[in-house]
């Protein structure tokens, strides 16, 4: 994306961000999870800056991308709630254990590779399915300092193994 596009979709983030919160929210019927579907639309506008550029009707082609993060975000919703369910109904002894599946101390790796803290949040987030907005009043952050910090950790360990070729 060249200068001139992103100064073209920053005015349009700002002019009609409140218009599409509005509409996540009739999907959503929550004002986060509805600003979180919006930011992630337009993190797909940006990604398909050209494509979104010459619709006649941006404002309709976003509203059909917020459309369709919300309805994935009820999916996703719905198939935790499916395995909340299913999970309560399981006894002590069938809960199964997380371990290192990888066998070659991947985990151990990860860990010596991160700040405590580093590793604690993303393992909460990833592996505990912490919901970001818990996680970030347990550390005192914005949740969108805490998801920033999530995707800087993964980025940190994406980097290393990359830059090292370990799979």
């Amino acid at each position: 994306m060249n200068t001139e596009q992103s100064a073209y979709l920053e005015k349009f983030f700002k002019e009609h961000f409140s218009e599409l919160q509005v509409h996540a929210f009739r999907f959503l019927e929550d004002w986060d999870n509805a600003k979180i579907a919006v930011m992630d639309a337009f993190e797909i506008a940006c990604e398909k800056i050209d494509e979104f550029l010459e619709k006649k009707n941006q404002v309709g082609w976003m509203k059909k991308v917020v459309r369709y993060v919300c309805m994935n975000t009820i999916r996703q919703r719905n198939q935790c709630a499916k395995l909340l369910i299913a999970w309560e109904k399981l006894t002590e002894k069938q809960v199964p254990v997380w371990e290192d599946q990888h066998g070659d101390g991947f985990m151990e790796q990860c860990k010596a590779l991160l700040t405590e803290e580093e590793f604690q949040m993303l393992s909460q987030a990833l592996f505990d399915g912490v919901p970001y907005d818990e996680l970030a009043k347990s550390y005192g952050i914005s949740m969108w300092a805490c998801r920033k910090r999530v995707q800087r950790t993964i980025t940190k360990l994406r980097n290393f193994f990359a830059r090292n070729d370990i799979n």
